[in-house]
């Protein structure tokens, strides 16, 4: 699938937008999760990823919020420690991850 011109640009921006609002809503907010688009254009790295839950502040996120690849349409959500019970989600450490993600790029 092509995407249209300047889509990582915008994407890019909205990213940075999205991130900041979190940043602002940290203190109840602190459980970020990764969510990929889920079809036959989603590479392996963003499925790999789609669904992880990390804190606000580990240091995955220097990773995933440049966006892992050219016309990435991944975004992130926040949530509280109510909504992961509620979801039945857990927080991981990407010290976990890290090495397994690059070995998928």
């Amino acid at each position: 699938m092509k995407l249209p011109n300047g889509h990582d640009k915008e994407m890019r921006k909205y990213t940075m937008a999205r991130y900041k609002s979190f940043l602002d809503n940290v203190g109840d907010r602190p459980f970020w999760q990764w969510v990929a688009i889920e079809d036959c254009n989603t590479c392996v790295g963003c499925l790999f990823l789609n669904k992880k839950v990390f804190w606000y502040d580990d240091p995955i996120w220097k990773v995933m919020l440049r966006r892992l690849h050219k016309g990435c349409r991944c975004r992130f959500r926040a949530y509280t420690e109510k909504d992961l019970s509620e979801k039945g989600l857990e927080v991981i450490k990407s010290d976990e991850i890290l090495s397994r993600l690059k070995i998928l790029q």
